[in-house]
């Protein structure tokens, strides 16, 4: 159940940001990309990290599925996989033109990240070049972090080097969305 429900969060997640900020949801934050990145992540952060608790600590405890992690170590993964999730949707949303691509290229991303999540197969499974493509998505070090912290009671040392590729992914998608909003704001 963790497991998908990471999956979830970042596919709604994704899709959400991608929607609401391509086109021409970028046109009114020509002068401030930075303030524009940093708002709009800090919103769907926030929001996002009110629905991880609910999936993964709220739920379980209603519906009597264990949970033995700690929440410290939950928060530590979960706050650099929402960044990275937030920061990736903004990347697609800066270089998508029109809105409606936004839900076509989540449309034809779907399953391919699903099977490169390791939810359905396992990334090990997979070929070299594969991994390395999927070390790129947020939900192939969340999950296993995530299932790892919540259901066998891990610490977030336990899962550092999840942690470490997030927080690498945060950065890298951080700048390119940076980056993408200032050159596709240059251009109007």
């Amino acid at each position: 159940v963790p497991a998908a429900v990471v999956l979830i969060l970042q596919q709604t997640l994704l899709m959400g940001v991608a929607l609401l900020n391509t086109g021409a949801a970028n046109a009114r934050y020509s002068e401030r990309p930075f303030t524009a990145v940093t708002a709009r992540t800090a919103a769907y952060g926030l929001l996002y990290g009110i629905w991880m608790f609910a999936y993964l600590v709220f739920l379980p405890a209603i519906l009597g599925v264990p949970r033995i992690g700690g929440l410290l170590d939950l928060v530590i993964l979960g706050i650099p996989f929402i960044l990275s999730t937030a920061f990736l949707g903004l990347l697609l949303a800066a270089v998508l033109p029109v809105r409606e691509w936004a839900i076509l290229a989540m449309m034809a991303m779907g399953i391919p990240l699903f099977f490169l999540s390791g939810v359905a197969w396992p990334v090990e499974m997979l070929p070299h070049w594969m991994q390395r493509i999927a070390l790129a998505v947020p939900s192939t070090s969340a999950i296993p972090g995530m299932v790892r912290v919540n259901q066998m009671g891990a610490s977030w040392q336990d899962v550092l080097t999840q942690v470490a590729m997030l927080w690498a992914l945060t950065a890298i998608y951080g700048a390119a969305a940076l980056a993408a909003l200032h050159l596709a704001c240059e251009r109007r």
